[in-house]
């Protein structure tokens, strides 16, 4: 029950001061059985066994304290007995002696756990480079990285909870990646807007590492999410992708304790992990992108170094736009000098018309559009700009559409 009132910090002082008593107690038990056969002022330096435990384990103050319990009780248990003794010069050569051992050795005796401790966190934070940066050497998706990253940077940071996300154009931001030591989870795949406290709408602001210590009383998607899962406070860094913010990674704790203050440095060497990934991702899918393109365009100047029917080309290259664009469907059309407008062909076209059907692009359309500007035109398809589609498209629930001019020369 002590517990539930008592600080860790006072846990441990208290421990170590029953450690010193006792201690302090067992080596005056030696050296009572020893003095009838050993000098006394030979016997006080036992009385580091007990102070130098003292300094290695709990530090220098308990050790100081443990040195002026040694010469009490040398004082009181060794000839001549009594405290009045405490003053004589031996004892207090004694103290002198026990106080500098238990300062240089306390001391020591940090440093050395710092540093131990120091050490044991850059091999984790390197071992956890080396687990992420591996994904990476072997082309992982995306997807696989961005929940490792998230996940290494939650464990080393000691948080309760991470989550990666990524910057839309529309100002708002998805998680792209989570990780949690505690039942909540936080979204993935959702997006926020950014209209309330959150370290994703700190980071976009100032490009930089950001600390929110509460969430008390902030309004917001994100801060609704952080009262849901109990977090108190969140720490975060900017991910930069070809010079570009492209999302962040924050860290977030549901105890009352804060992060220490290299959080945002650690975090920081996992950004970069990240940007060679989203870049890496970027470059393969160019070239993915440009391989298939060329494969299209290979297989569309064969049917034509071939001689084959205008119609089987129109037909052929419809199919690779739908394929290339992962399109819905595609459409070849020719302007007529009328105004009207002539059906070559089309893959999955709701239209479906015979080839060589003739028909008259609704005004305002992206058709009529390409038609009387010469490029293209592409519509986000609303209630209002519907009615200038065709009825078939209208129909099949068009949603965004693309027209691109063909040039030819005559």
């Amino acid at each position: 029950m002590a517990r539930s009132w008592l600080s860790p910090s006072m846990v441990r002082w208290s421990s170590g001061l029953l450690a010193s008593v006792a201690l302090v107690a067992v080596v005056t038990g030696v050296i009572v059985l020893l003095e009838r056969h050993i000098p006394v002022l030979s016997l006080l330096v036992l009385y580091l066994l007990a102070v130098l435990p003292i300094a290695i384990f709990w530090g220098s103050r308990l050790a100081a304290v443990t040195a002026v319990l040694s010469v009490g009780a040398s004082a009181l248990m060794l000839p001549p007995r009594g405290l009045p003794h405490v003053a004589e010069p031996r004892n207090v050569a004694a103290l002198a002696v026990f106080l500098v051992t238990a300062v240089v050795v306390g001391e020591l005796a940090a440093r050395f756990r710092r540093a131990a401790v120091e050490s044991a966190r850059l091999s984790d934070e390197q071992s956890a480079l080396r687990r992420v940066a591996t994904l990476i050497a072997q082309l992982a998706p995306p997807a696989a990285i961005f929940e490792a990253v998230t996940r290494e940077v939650g464990t080393l940071s000691g948080a309760d909870l991470a989550r990666m996300e990524r910057y839309e154009t529309d100002g708002t931001v998805t998680g792209v990646g989570a990780w949690s030591r505690v039942p909540a989870k936080l979204a993935v795949g959702t997006r926020f807007p950014l209209d309330g406290s959150s370290i994703a709408r700190d980071v976009r602001r100032t490009g930089g590492p950001v600390r929110l210590e509460s969430f008390a009383g902030e309004t917001g998607a994100i801060a609704r999410e952080a009262h849901a899962v109990g977090i108190r406070s969140s720490v975060g860094c900017p991910i930069t992708v070809a010079g570009q913010l492209w999302g962040v990674i924050a860290a977030s704790t549901n105890r009352d304790e804060p992060f220490p203050t290299n959080t945002e440095s650690q975090i920081a060497r996992f950004t970069e992990l990240v940007a060679t990934a989203v870049e890496s991702a970027e470059a393969r899918e160019e070239l993915r992108r440009i391989a298939e393109e060329q494969a299209a365009l290979r297989r569309v100047a064969t049917l034509v170094a071939r001689g084959v029917e205008p119609a089987a080309v129109f037909e052929a290259v419809t199919e690779e736009i739908r394929a290339l664009f992962h399109a819905d469907a595609t459409a070849l059309i020719r302007f007529e000098s009328n105004g009207e407008a002539t059906f070559l062909g089309g893959r999955r076209w709701s239209m479906q018309r015979v080839p060589g059907t003739r028909f008259q692009p609704p005004p305002g359309s992206a058709l009529a559009a390409v038609r009387e500007t010469g490029l293209v035109a592409h519509y986000g398809i609303d209630d209002a700009t519907s009615r200038t589609l065709l009825e078939e498209m209208r129909k099949e629930g068009v949603r965004y559409a693309v027209d691109t001019p063909i040039a030819v020369r005559t």
